[in-house]
């Protein structure tokens, strides 16, 4: 909440005094991490990551960010992976299929973003982040009315 206020160093008490009283706290661990991606030490926050997922190798909000951090060092397959394992781990999780289509649609991928969609769509098939998938997909597809509609179904959601 302090970070978000501005209120950096605040933030960065909070941060240290809930890893002192927890050192294994896993959303204060990530939370450290994307702090020091912040900072571009993309190699300490993975350690971080990785630690976490070796206790929980079923945290999705950890195999997130460590897809997140793979995919900021070129490391795109491992990247993709890390993202499939995430998905698995929590299927109903929007942000972890959010992560895998876009960089479906970074690649070029129309194909695979559009299989990982349909599996979006069994999970949370009304779901904003569903609509716009589909407005995107069916825009880069060519099919520009089918694109119009869901947008504007996406518009009368917000």
């Amino acid at each position: 909440a302090y970070a978000i206020e501005g209120q950096r160093e605040r933030a960065e008490q909070s941060l240290t005094a809930a890893l002192a009283a927890g050192p294994e706290h896993a959303p204060a661990l990530l939370l450290r991490a994307r702090e020091l991606a912040g900072k571009r030490d993309l190699d300490g926050a993975l350690k971080l990551v990785d630690g976490v997922i070796a206790r929980n190798a079923q945290d999705a909000d950890a195999l997130l960010l460590k897809g997140e951090l793979q995919w900021a060092r070129g490391e795109q397959e491992p990247a993709m992976q890390t993202f499939r394992q995430a998905v698995a781990a929590q299927p109903a999780n929007v942000e972890v299929h959010s992560a895998l289509i876009d960089r479906h649609f970074a690649k070029r991928d129309l194909e695979a973003a559009k299989t990982q969609l349909a599996e979006l769509q069994k999970v949370r098939p009304r779901h904003p982040r569903t609509t716009y998938f589909e407005a995107r997909l069916a825009a880069q597809t060519g099919d520009l009315k089918g694109a119009v509609e869901r947008t504007e179904r996406l518009l009368k959601v917000m």
